[in-house]
């Protein structure tokens, strides 16, 4: 039969691909250059999730301050006792971990590389 391998490249660019017939890195059975001109379809979808982290992470922190406002400090007409800063806290908390928790989905949805 004939073996089949495949493998993500990290970016592109050209890369020497070597056929090994034990453990031993040395024995190889052969070799061949292969030039990468294009990501793959996962690969380029996680270059763009981390290009556009920072940009998340602001309208996350925007969000989470317009609507913590909103619902704890414009509510409260006497503002500033440890339960209203607890309460703060705690809310802003939130927007953090969700983030979090989107981020690792997305990194266990798309392959890695």
């Amino acid at each position: 039969g004939i073996a089949k391998a495949w493998h993500i490249f990290p970016k592109k660019g050209k890369y020497t691909v070597r056929i090994t017939g034990t453990a031993e890195p040395n024995n190889v059975l052969a070799s061949t250059m292969i030039d990468i001109k294009t990501l793959g379809y996962w690969k380029r979808i996680r270059n763009n999730l981390k290009q556009s982290d920072t940009k998340i992470s602001i309208i996350v922190v925007l969000i989470t301050v317009a609507s913590g406002f909103s619902l704890l400090y414009f509510k409260n007409t006497f503002w500033g006792s440890y339960q209203d800063y607890l309460s703060a806290l705690l809310w802003g908390s939130i927007g953090s971990q969700g983030l979090k928790y989107v981020v690792n989905i997305v990194k266990k949805v798309t392959p890695t590389g």
